[in-house]
């Protein structure tokens, strides 16, 4: 090497280090760079803070005391009163004892067991809000849905929607489209996994309402345009952001629609522990319609444009048929399926027939007036897997929609000469679409 004490090697990595930094100063990446950190170290956008808390809040331990111990452990002769043994068990976990007391978490009394779902007619006290929230929601709700009539409330069947930014587009003209979501447009409604919502469909251009129920039995309803004088409350319980959540059932929402017909104007809600109830916002009750005396646990439900009848099915195949008017059944239940029914959906239009999606990997098609004792379905929809949705298409072709846990979505197009509402149930004539099914609900 020369006086430098460099070898030709390094030299000539010298000289390609200095190179290239001449070259990165000319295209001013260094300059690039501090930009592209001072961007990279703004904190990311978290969660939406509109509605209730999010925020889960851990209650404190309770002690739990000395082990448990068995009594033939202890040398202790075994409790007489539990001799005879478990009577049933009820839905929420208490057994009820063949000497006829009860009990629950290790325990035993002769009073009766709690109630598991609430009774009677609920009031609308929400849980997260102030009693003068509560009534200022209430108020709005009363002039809001006021002018709702049987006719008003089938808004948008056969109806010209008259909009500021021209006629509505086709579903065909929005493949690509982009949707913009901000963070105004997103609320946490209630505490636990929403299984159902729907919009209160009436007038386009006036308040927009949004309902929902969880897996817990709470309904949630959302004033979505609302904007609070002053700013939202820092402490996120939803009250100041035109959320109120309510408790009107023990269990898992199945069900949650606007009414139509004689139901126009209140929200018709239906659960797991046996209950229909609808919100009259002009009484400020959730009303209880209809209670299964043998403690059915209603899975999935419909109701007739009219808002007369009621169709419901349970966790165990049958199927229930209600006077919306009376709140008694029109006729004994009638078992359709051996598994739980997933889906009750009536026909648009005449509603002649009913679909059911059943865990049995089936879809069934009845006639409604002759789904009494030993019905036979008018078609027989054989799938894969477990079948999660059934649901004819609104513009009363007859088509029927259903999902299954194969991943795939199919249409079933009428059968031709049939009975209205019969099915094509040859699987290779329905049109199949790829889609991830798995929603994680059974």
């Amino acid at each position: 090497g020369d006086s430098d004490g460099l070898t030709d090697f390094e030299r000539q990595r010298e000289e390609i280090i200095a190179r290239n930094k001449a070259r990165m100063a000319a295209l001013n990446i260094g300059t690039l760079a501090s930009e592209v950190a001072t961007a990279s170290a703004k904190p990311a956008n978290g969660p939406s803070q509109r509605g209730i808390g999010s925020k889960r809040k851990k209650e404190p331990k309770e002690d739990a005391g000395p082990p448990r111990r068995s009594l033939r452990g202890q040398k202790i002769a075994p409790d007489a009163t539990l001799a005879g043994g478990v009577d049933y068990e009820r839905r929420d976990g208490t057994v009820i004892l063949a000497n006829g007391m009860y009990s629950g978490s290790g325990t035993r009394s002769d009073s009766p067991p709690p109630p598991s779902r609430p009774t009677g007619d609920v009031k609308l006290n929400s849980v997260n809000g102030e009693e003068s929230a509560d009534e200022a929601f209430i108020s709005f709700l009363r002039d809001t849905l006021s002018g709702v009539t049987a006719a008003s409330s089938d808004f948008g069947d056969g109806v010209t929607i008259k909009h500021d930014r021209g006629p509505f587009t086709s579903a065909k003209s929005l493949v690509g489209a982009k949707i913009k979501l901000t963070d105004e447009a997103v609320a946490k409604v209630v505490p636990r996994g929403v299984t159902h919502l729907d919009l209160a469909p009436y007038d386009p251009d006036g308040p927009l309402v949004a309902a929902a129920g969880d897996k817990d039995g709470n309904v949630g309803l959302w004033r979505v345009d609302y904007e609070a004088p002053g700013g939202a409350d820092d402490e996120g319980d939803g009250s100041d952001d035109g959320v109120l959540f309510y408790k009107p059932h023990g269990s898992y929402i199945c069900h949650l629609k606007w009414g139509r017909g004689g139901l126009a104007g209140r929200l018709l809600t239906c659960a797991y522990d046996g209950a229909v109830r609808t919100l009259d916002a002009e009484k400020g009750v959730f009303t209880e319609l209809f209670v299964s005396e043998d403690e059915d646990e209603f899975s999935a439900c419909d109701v007739t444009a009219d808002g007369r009848t009621i169709h419901l099915s349970d966790n165990v195949g049958n199927y229930h048929v209600v006077d919306a008017r009376s709140g008694k059944l029109t006729s004994p239940a009638v078992q359709l399926h051996e598994k739980k029914i997933n889906t009750v959906h009536l026909e648009p239009g005449a509603e002649r027939a009913v679909a059911t999606s059943c865990g049995d990997q089936t879809v069934c098609v009845w006639d409604v007036r002759k789904c009494g004792k030993g019905a036979k379905p008018l078609s027989r929809l054989q799938h894969s897997k477990s079948c999660q949705a059934a649901y004819f298409a609104p513009n009363g072709s007859g088509e029927l929609l259903t999902t299954c846990y194969d991943d795939l979505i199919r249409v079933w197009r009428p059968k031709s000469g049939a009975d209205a509402g019969s099915v094509n149930d040859d699987p290779k004539s329905c049109l199949k679409i790829k889609h991830n099914n798995q929603t994680g609900r059974w």
